[in-house]
């Protein structure tokens, strides 16, 4: 159990590097004399490497030695983060970006593969959280850490966080099991596919999943702007909100287990779903940046409750496609990325303001409801025939 923090500190990295451009894009645009149109696109440039190359290397890996992928990936992670801090102009940036979220690719969907290799089958859903708790503690700690170090140089981040990686590379090596196929999982990957979208719930599910994506990052990659454009605020300030922001999807990652213990997931799910709503409906009207970043918590906070709801949701649909199934959310995950940035990057600029970003989000979440409920993933519960698949499994 205790290696399973490992994966945690992998997607540490991950989530850092995914997200920690938001922040830096106003000193980005000035530093490489960026387009402000084509802010968005940076954040895209990543989603769109990680969301094509996720789509191939799922399956194959699933015929692969889990281990060996997982390394390969984290060398070509780390060494294209460190090319980011040498990008010179917008097109090298860009460029940088698409192959670190190639390399990503290879990465995290075998960190969800691997923690039932790691932890015992009642406790994959717990693995599952402390793993994605990586990617929330990356916005609490990390997004604002690397806003601190770029006041030094915007370059600093990229260059700290690609020597980090080599680190997890080398840890990786001694601590991680070897995980190869047994001989019937070894078949063409499109068939993997075929199999997937047998289940009459995969469409609906992921076609959802996209869509919440869509609306999630395309508001999360303007925040560093809006908190620039009309708060004000210095590199420092925006560094110090995220902190707070990132301790809302913390606190989020661990509380949610608890509640749909205590309540249905189905409750907690719809729940949190329809209070993002009807939070991004006022966050545009807020004039004080105190009311602004509470409010940004709590939307932070309900993030990671449902985070781990969906991908648990996911991966129960054939618990023997692990590698497949989260390549492919993860891809999927990193197209609305793709589509969410460099749409909402576009509002903002022509539109001028966080109000059509904050429309633009309740219209996907409001699409995703009714994408989630025509997959019928809440209708049973998940969490025990999703153990007891990996059970039979492993």
């Amino acid at each position: 159990m205790k290696n399973i923090y490992l994966l945690f500190l992998i997607m540490f990295a991950i989530g850092t590097d995914t997200f920690i451009v938001s922040p830096l894009l106003p000193t980005l645009e000035n530093a490489l004399h960026i387009k402000p149109e084509h802010l968005g696109w940076i954040v895209g440039a990543y989603a769109m490497g990680y969301a094509l190359f996720a789509i191939f290397i799922g399956p194959l890996s699933d015929g692969w030695n889990r281990k060996k992928v997982l390394l390969i990936g984290l060398i070509c992670f780390a060494t294209a983060t460190l090319f980011c801090g040498w990008a010179f102009n917008e097109w090298s940036i860009l460029l940088f970006r698409l192959l670190a979220g190639m390399s990503a690719a290879m990465v995290a969907p075998q960190v969800w593969a691997l923690v039932p290799a790691l932890v015992d089958p009642k406790d994959i859903i717990k693995g599952i959280g402390i793993a994605a708790a990586g990617l929330s503690f990356s916005q609490f700690i990390g997004v604002p850490l690397g806003s601190f170090l770029a006041m030094e140089h915007w370059s600093t981040p990229f260059y700290i966080l690609g020597a980090f990686s080599y680190v997890l590379a080398i840890f990786s090596v001694y601590l991680l099991p070897e995980l190869t196929p047994s001989q019937n999982q070894t078949v063409h990957p499109w068939t993997r596919y075929k199999q997937l979208f047998s289940s009459t719930q995969s469409i609906p599910g992921f076609l959802a999943y996209l869509l919440f994506q869509i609306g999630n990052f395309g508001s999360f990659t303007m925040i560093g702007l809006v908190l620039h454009d009309f708060y004000h605020l210095s590199l420092f300030g925006i560094g110090t909100t995220m902190i707070l922001l990132g301790a809302g999807n913390l606190l989020g990652s661990f509380s949610g287990a608890a509640l749909t213990k205590k309540f249905s997931t189905r409750t907690v799910f719809y729940s949190g779903i329809f209070s993002l709503v009807l939070l991004y409906l006022v966050l545009s009207t807020l004039p004080l940046i105190s009311i602004f970043a509470a409010c940004f918590l709590v939307v932070f906070t309900l993030g990671g409750i449902l985070f781990p709801i969906m991908m648990s949701s996911l991966q129960s649909l054939q618990p023997s496609l692990r590698g497949t199934i989260s390549s492919l959310a993860s891809a999927v995950m990193y197209a609305g990325a793709s589509i969410g940035s460099t749409s909402t990057g576009w509002f903002y600029h022509a539109l001028h303001g966080f109000h059509a970003v904050g429309l633009f989000t309740v219209i996907f979440f409001l699409l995703s409801v009714i994408f989630f409920g025509k997959s019928k993933f809440f209708k049973k519960k998940i969490c025990p025939a999703f153990s007891s698949s990996y059970k039979a499994e492993l």
